[in-house]
């Protein structure tokens, strides 16, 4: 400046502001708390519990709303949830620019986390196929002896599960094949499905579940082999069925006397024995089987001896020969006689 009566001024003025520039959030990152490594697919144990972090970059600084299945579950930057089945979490991060002389400009972008959901194998169910049918199996599994049956073990599992049977040997494998079953395959068989839950946080995680059935074999009574018996008339005689009970143990025994279609009861007693007496009896033993979904059936077993009444001699008739149909009551012996009589005695 040059004022016309003084010395020439230098002027100036001076205005500072300041610049801030403002820019959208860029794409966000989840990572798993605590953790820097971007994830977008994890694997999970059912019923778990996940602690996610959303990061993103942006001016001013973004807002984050979590999301589940097209439901909010979180807001901020952190987000803990149990987890129970496969989902899809999104996290979105935005912002509001309002620049100076311009109108507000809203930004927002997402990411997506892929939640694979692992479970252990649920209880496992048997199914028992015999008779041409199959069957829920309950505890205990009834089998005739001589019979054959399936049982078929499922369960429900993420991975698939892998399947054991056990008894007093391991069998690998759902199916359970038990052919012409005998009283030595009594007792306890156990299904047992296992699965390996590899988590992306927790490593490899075994699950295991068991179902335990009894098998329980039926039988029919044995009765034992018999001797024949010889008694004297007029004795008096008392005989025992010997027989081995089956299972179920209640047995009906039963005496049949050859001919005869009454039965004599459980035991043979006689009291002074006739000839009349004399013959073949027979020991009939039975029980009633009712095996696990098939119809049930009668255990039978018998054996017979035979009975033999002996008794003294004693004369019954005599006769002189010729003379069949006459009494006779005296006969002259002359021992020197030319013709003599002879003297048949019977019995």
């Amino acid at each position: 400046m040059s004022p016309s009566f003084e010395q020439s001024v230098e002027g100036s003025i001076e205005q500072r502001f300041t610049v801030e520039v403002l820019y959208p959030v860029s794409k966000p990152t989840i990572y798993n708390e605590g953790h820097r490594t971007e994830i977008d697919t994890i694997t999970v144990i059912r019923g778990q519990s996940v602690h996610l972090q959303c990061n993103s970059i942006s001016n001013p600084p973004p807002t984050y709303m979590w999301s589940m299945q097209g439901e909010v579950s979180a807001q901020g930057t952190f987000m803990n949830q149990t987890i129970e089945n496969d989902s899809v979490v999104v996290c979105n991060s935005s912002n509001c620019m309002d620049p100076t002389g311009n109108t507000v400009v809203c930004t927002s972008r997402l990411a997506y986390l892929n939640i694979s959901t692992y479970f252990p194998p649920d209880k496992p169910v048997l199914r028992l196929t015999a008779c041409g049918s199959s069957v829920v199996s309950t505890r205990t599994v009834k089998i005739i002896e001589g019979q054959s049956v399936d049982v078929l073990c499922t369960s429900v599992s993420n991975p698939e599960p892998i399947y054991n049977w056990a008894s007093s040997i391991i069998r690998p494998g759902n199916i359970l094949s038990l052919e012409n079953v005998t009283a030595s395959q009594n007792g306890t068989y156990s299904c047992t499905a296992t699965n390996d839950m590899n988590t992306i946080f927790h490593g490899v995680v075994k699950g295991t579940n068991t179902s335990v059935f009894y098998l329980e074999v039926l039988l029919p009574p044995r009765v034992h082999q018999m001797v024949n018996l010889t008694v004297l008339l007029d004795a008096n005689l008392s005989v025992v069925c010997p027989f081995t009970v089956g299972n179920p143990p209640s047995t009906t025994i039963e005496w049949i006397r050859e001919n005869m279609t009454r039965s004599l009861g459980p035991s043979v007693s006689i009291t002074g024995i006739k000839l009349t007496d004399e013959g073949r009896y027979t020991c009939a033993a039975s029980n009633t089987m009712d095996p696990t979904n098939c119809n049930s059936q009668n255990g039978y077993s018998r054996t017979s001896f035979h009975l033999d009444v002996q008794y003294a001699s004693k004369i019954t008739k005599y006769f002189a020969s010729g003379l069949e149909n006459q009494n006779v009551t005296s006969v002259n012996d002359t021992s020197m006689c030319n013709s003599c009589v002879s003297l048949t005695v019977t019995q």
